[in-house]
């Protein structure tokens, strides 16, 4: 079943997506005003949910998790030749290219799990988008959690107890 918003709403709602000006106030001093027709505005209630429209038909293959401004996706495998992960990437940065949307290469990073230990992960070819190869990385924050490639919760236990520490003035040396 196919749901059709009705063809007021969409008018209001693309009214408010349309013609935006935007600026930066510090202090007693603010910017001159930019026009723009781009992107859902950040700090309205309504700013996330029409993200969450925007990317409404971004799928893919793959186990993935899409969340207000991102999109996180895994691959498990026991081919170091899988070329998955970059099909979906692909995929991603065809379909931004489609809508109009720009794909930070500097905040993408790629994390390789690996139990064969005859497999070195400097074998398994790199990702790459639009050119640039994606940063692999040890270790990497989702929503909130750190995750360790050696599967291990040191990391994220370690800061958040030095959060913890700080909050309630107790430093441990």
């Amino acid at each position: 079943m196919v749901n059709k918003f009705p063809e007021s709403f969409s008018t209001w709602f693309l009214s408010f997506l349309s013609d935006r000006v935007q600026f930066v106030w510090i202090g007693d001093v603010s910017s001159e005003l930019l026009h723009t027709n781009a992107g859902a505005p950040q700090g309205t209630r309504a700013g996330p949910n029409a993200f969450k429209l925007m990317i409404n038909d971004l799928k893919f293959n793959l186990t993935y998790i899409k969340n207000v401004d991102d999109v996180t996706f895994a691959s498990v495998s026991r081919d170091s030749d899988d070329s998955s992960l970059q099909e979906a990437v692909d995929h991603l940065a065809l379909w931004c290219h489609v809508n109009g949307m720009r794909l930070n290469t500097d905040k993408t990073k790629e994390m390789i799990v690996l139990f064969n230990k005859r497999v070195c992960r400097d074998d398994i070819t790199p990702i790459v988008v639009n050119s640039s190869t994606i940063e692999r990385v040890d270790d990497l924050k989702l929503l909130g959690v750190y995750f360790s490639s050696d599967l291990t919760w040191n990391k994220h236990v370690n800061l958040i107890t030095a959060k913890a520490s700080k909050r309630m003035y107790y430093y441990v040396i």
